[in-house]
């Protein structure tokens, strides 16, 4: 997400060498003994300049007609071959791959609710359903302590109490399963079904969905890719993205999609709202794929996206105590009171058994209200209320306050709920690919897909773990 990764010392000391590669850019090899140990390193790529055909000079030789005929196909002709070559391009048959996956929040710029895990995902090939028949075994998880947890954002989402949601979106949570959540949003692999808005069923809806456009080609590893541009604009959400194809045999290497929206909770009613332009991420899905062996296979996958918690209110009420000597309810805040808001009457419903219950007088002290109830019956209420508790019974039966429209000195309601916007993020990044496994595991030693990752799954370790590595993030995004 970050373009930050971490590489063993083991790499290092055996004097291997990293290949720094991306689209539209020159590729760098670099030793990684040149590296430093106890920094960041910031590695920079070049543009990639295409060098033109035409100004080649080769006697009679002429440029390919396939070329031309390439060049001259239009961004829908581009994309519907893509599409029609899924079946030539992607694997058929079994296959799996091992990586490093990582889910984690963003609030304020810091990083919270960090899980690690090394995954093989045993794959039955793009002919098969991927969430029916695709099996995870997890190889090592790690629920990362150095990082903050946020318990409140840590909950599924909770689009019926309204707890934790999307705005303008639903995401179904699959049980609490990240992963799973990840992979559905793979319109590729998902080519047949209807993954996710408004990709739908990427192989009949995609091009009657969207707007394309083609931009001029990109670089990659030397080969060149039609980039083709995306769009589309319903109502409130605007879906922008790009599709990566291989000019050769139209294989996609990578896909970007991202929807944006203009729904604002407080505006969405008025007038106002069409003068406010600005954009809220819903989701974004980055997806990659590279040639192995003749076919596109897995490389990385992330997606991100926006969700709002109801988080604790900001003012509320700490303690609530009588005093029997006094005839008095004292109220305890968890800051200093509004005195205005606080010294009005009508602001306190007291009822005792079910009847109204007058106040008297108010005092206000910083942080707290004490209550004098109507004379006339206060000595009764005190005696039942004490009576109550030597009995252990509910003095919430016989007698209850309800508080209302106050506010605390820098204008928070009591019990108002508050919000707090959290950014999601999700990736894998596949370390090795396997064109040919041997045989599966039992069952139970897979990952159950509707379960969160980190509770009660099995751990299924191989002799050759240590061989994969888990690409932690610095501790501040600022690093």
């Amino acid at each position: 997400m970050d373009g930050s990764f971490r590489i063993p010392n083991k790499f290092k000391n055996l004097g291997s060498v990293l290949e720094v590669s991306s689209l539209g850019y020159v590729s760098k090899d670099i030793l990684l003994y040149e590296l430093s140990t106890n920094k960041t390193n910031l590695i920079k790529l070049f543009p990639a300049i295409e060098v033109l055909e035409e100004v080649i000079v080769e006697g009679v030789l002429k440029r390919p007609k396939r070329s031309k005929t390439y060049k001259k196909m239009s961004a829908v002709d581009i994309v519907r071959k893509a599409i029609a070559n899924i079946s030539l391009n992607y694997p058929s048959s079994p296959f799996t791959s091992v990586g490093y996956y990582r889910d984690f929040q963003i609030i304020d710029k810091r990083y919270f609710n960090l899980n690690e895990a090394l995954f093989e995902v045993w794959d039955q090939g793009f002919g098969a359903l991927d969430f029916e028949t695709t099996k995870v075994r997890i190889f090592e998880y790690k629920r990362n302590q150095d990082f903050p947890t946020d318990s409140i954002a840590q909950k599924p989402y909770d689009y019926i109490n309204r707890n934790k949601t999307m705005s303008g979106a639903y995401l179904n949570d699959y049980g609490g399963n990240e992963f799973t959540i990840l992979r559905i949003h793979d319109a590729i692999r998902n080519n047949a079904i209807n993954a996710y808005d408004y990709v739908n069923v990427f192989r009949t809806d995609f091009l009657k969905n969207h707007l394309l456009k083609k931009e001029a080609d990109v670089i990659l590893n030397n080969k060149k890719l039609f980039k083709i541009s995306f769009l589309r604009n319903i109502g409130l959400f605007e879906v922008t993205g790009n599709l990566f194809i291989s000019q050769e045999n139209f294989a996609i290497y990578k896909m970007e999609y991202t929807i944006n929206s203009r729904y604002r909770e407080k505006l969405r009613h008025s007038r106002q709202y069409y003068k406010n332009k600005s954009q809220e991420l819903l989701f974004s899905v980055v997806l990659g794929y590279a040639p192995v062996d003749g076919f596109m296979y897995p490389n990385y996958h992330s997606m991100k996206n926006n969700f709002r918690v109801n988080d604790l209110p900001k003012f509320k009420v700490d303690l609530v105590q009588y005093n029997l000597a006094k005839k008095n309810f004292i109220i305890s805040f968890n800051d200093n009171v509004n005195e205005k808001n606080a010294l009005k009457k009508a602001n306190y419903k007291a009822k005792f058994k079910g009847k109204k219950v007058n106040i008297d007088k108010i005092v206000h002290i910083d942080d707290q209200v004490i209550l004098y109830p109507d004379p006339k019956i206060a000595k009764s209420i005190f005696v039942e209320i004490s009576q109550a508790e030597t009995n252990n019974k509910q003095v919430s039966n016989i007698f209850n306050i309800k508080i209302e429209d106050i506010r605390d000195l820098k204008g928070n309601y009591i019990n108002e709920p508050s919000y707090r916007d959290v950014k999601q993020y999700r990736e894998f990044f596949v370390q090795r690919i396997v064109t040919k496994p041997g045989a599966a595991l039992n069952d139970s030693l897979y990952m159950n897909k509707k379960a969160p990752i980190f509770k009660k799954q099995p751990i299924a370790r191989p002799e050759n773990t240590a061989d994969y590595w888990m690409n932690t993030p610095l501790p501040n995004i600022d690093e």
